[in-house]
């Protein structure tokens, strides 16, 4: 499997994360009337994730054919405005590490600001 494959797969699981924890963005008491944190909109249509970077990025084994990718990330911490960091792992079997993000930053904003 290609390495931008697994980067991807990453990217999508670390904003997938970051929008289930929904973590407080900024005060919108100015943009939004009645709302001051993002965790007040029930309805995540309302939130986007966008990747930022990654860094530290390094292959450690192949990928082939009939292996079973498994992914894993975990949030490291919320940074200002928006931006989380996340740490990422991807294994073939479960148990042979193939990949590794040190650092994988993805902003959380509002759709329509």
């Amino acid at each position: 499997m290609p390495g931008v494959f697994i980067i991807e797969a990453m990217a999508q699981l670390a904003g997938v994360l970051a929008q289930l924890l929904n973590p407080p963005i900024l005060s919108l008491s100015s943009c939004v009337e009645g709302a001051s944190e993002v965790n007040e909109f029930e309805d995540n249509s309302k939130v986007s994730t966008l990747l930022t970077g990654m860094d530290g990025v390094r292959w450690h084994h192949p990928v082939r054919p009939w292996d079973f990718l498994t992914v894993r990330v975990e949030m490291l911490k919320h940074m200002n405005r928006g931006i989380v960091e996340v740490h990422g792992k991807a294994y073939v079997n479960e148990t042979v590490l193939v990949c590794t993000a040190h650092s994988i930053r993805i902003l959380i904003k509002l759709n329509g600001l």
